[in-house]
């Protein structure tokens, strides 16, 4: 039986389940005390669209794998090549560091010949000339700036080397807390 009121053009229906309204009629509402249960199969394409469906995830899946390897593979070679300048750069700065002690210990022996002076008849003549104790200051020179250089290259070898592994560089100057 269906029941429209009068001050409503358009209403709802009333139904033997009495969904929409209380003992038939649309003006009583209040609370349901009825319980809906549905069950819905649903067959794609009996079967096909689902295959499908699962065979472009299974590609997704792989495509995402595969590009994921691609990463890992570019951050390896990346720290790889870090790792081999970091190695490179240390050892450049060690022979600087060998060829700079020799460069102090070769200046320093050139200004000590220079201050001594042997007799050959009536002159005094230096035992070093003066010219081979300034070619061996410029050299100390120049075997310092090559230090400085290698320190600083391997420095920065290192920080490739430190960016690399997945440290960033916000982080140096600031630690992380501890938990």
């Amino acid at each position: 039986m269906i029941t429209f009121p009068s001050r409503l053009p358009i209403a709802p229906s009333c139904r033997p389940s009495r969904r929409w309204c209380i003992n038939g009629d649309v003006s009583n509402f209040g609370f349901r005390n009825d319980l809906d249960l549905q069950l819905i199969w649903q067959l794609n394409g009996l079967g096909i669209g689902n295959r499908a469906k699962v065979e472009q995830r299974r590609a997704e899946n792989q495509l995402a794998l595969i590009d994921w390897f691609r990463v890992q593979d570019r951050v390896a070679a990346d720290v790889n090549q870090a790792y081999g300048q970091a190695q490179l750069a240390a050892g450049r700065a060690e022979l600087a560091e060998r060829g700079l002690r020799l460069a102090i210990e070769s200046a320093e022996l050139n200004v000590n010949a220079v201050k001594q002076t042997k007799r050959e008849g009536e002159k005094i003549v230096t035992v070093v000339r003066p010219a081979e104790a300034v070619a061996a200051v410029q050299a100390l020179g120049q075997a310092y700036a090559d230090y400085f250089t290698a320190v600083a290259d391997a420095n920065r070898a290192q920080f490739r080397l430190y960016r690399a592994l997945g440290h960033p560089a916000q982080l140096i100057g600031n630690e992380l807390p501890r938990p």
